[in-house]
């Protein structure tokens, strides 16, 4: 990495960490200052992030896909009419 080039990530292998590494110009010629910054837990966090709201995405799309799939159903084929005969069948996962 040469003075005055962007930040990289690093993963540390052996102590399963991730650093934030940061190589900046010192004042004099020939001088570097590197930065490192410990970013392992939030890359954890994000992740954790990441996986739950696709879990929640999936938990919320999957009775919602079943509903509409069962409230089309009257629509589609002759079938008791009413509120009760409705609930029935969403409650018996819309089989016929």
């Amino acid at each position: 990495m040469a003075a005055g080039e962007a930040e990289s990530e690093t993963h540390l292998v052996h102590h399963r960490r991730t650093v934030l590494t940061k190589l900046v110009r010192g004042r004099r010629e020939g001088e570097s200052l590197l930065f490192l910054t410990d970013i392992t837990e939030l890359r954890h966090l994000a992740r954790v992030r990441r996986e739950f709201v696709a879990n929640l995405v999936h938990e919320l799309k999957t009775p919602i896909t079943s509903l509409r799939l069962t409230a089309g159903e009257p629509a589609r084929r002759s079938a008791p009419q009413g509120p009760k005969a409705f609930g029935e069948r969403v409650g018996q996962g819309g089989g016929t």
